[in-house]
C-alpha cells in the first residue's frame, strides 16, 4: 500500500496550482483596492494589529497592501488543498496562507485570508497577519 503523502504529492493535479494561488493573490489585492475587506474574526485580527504597532485603520490597510504586494504564490505555505474556514463570516471558504521575508515590517512573516465573490467582486476576509513563528534561529539558521 502506498501511503496518502506519497500518492498527494505525485499528483500533478493537486491544488492550489501556482496559477491559482496568483489569481487568489490579484484577487486579495483588487479587493483591498475596492475597500472590500473585513476581519474574520475582529478580535483576534485586532490582536495581530497591536502586535505590529498598527493601531489605526489607515495604517492597517497600509500595511495589508505592502503585504500583499510582496507576497508571491511561491511563498503559499497553506495545505494542498486548501482548508475550509469554520469561522461564521466565512463558514467553508478556502483558506490561503502565505510566509515570506518581508522588506516592510522586516520580519518573516505570516499571512492568512480566504476570499468570498459577492455581486462578481471579490471580498477579502483577514483571518491573521503576524510575525512567523517560522524564522531564524540564533545561530541565523532557518527553522521549520
Amino acid at each position: 500500500m502506498i501511503p496518502f503523502r506519497l500518492v498527494a504529492a505525485n499528483d500533478r493535479r493537486q491544488r492550489p496550482s501556482h496559477k491559482e494561488l496568483s489569481q487568489k493573490l490579484a484577487l486579495a489585492r483588487q479587493a483591498l483596492e475596492e475597500n472590500r475587506f473585513r476581519p474574520a474574526d475582529p478580535m483576534k485580527l485586532a490582536a495581530n494589529y497591536r502586535d505590529l504597532d498598527l493601531y489605526d485603520t489607515r495604517s492597517q490597510t497600509e500595511a495589508l497592501s505592502r503585504a500583499l504586494a510582496e507576497v508571491t504564490a511561491d511563498c503559499y505555505a497553506g495545505s494542498y488543498p486548501p482548508q475550509r474556514s469554520y469561522e461564521p463570516a466565512t463558514q467553508d471558504q478556502e483558506l490561503y496562507a502565505f510566509w515570506w521575508q518581508s522588506d516592510h515590517f522586516r520580519e518573516r512573516m505570516y499571512i492568512k485570508f480566504s476570499l468570498c465573490v459577492r455581486e462578481k467582486r471579490p471580498i477579502l476576509y483577514l483571518f491573521s497577519i503576524h510575525k512567523s513563528v517560522v524564522g531564524l534561529t540564533e545561530e541565523s539558521q532557518w527553522i521549520v
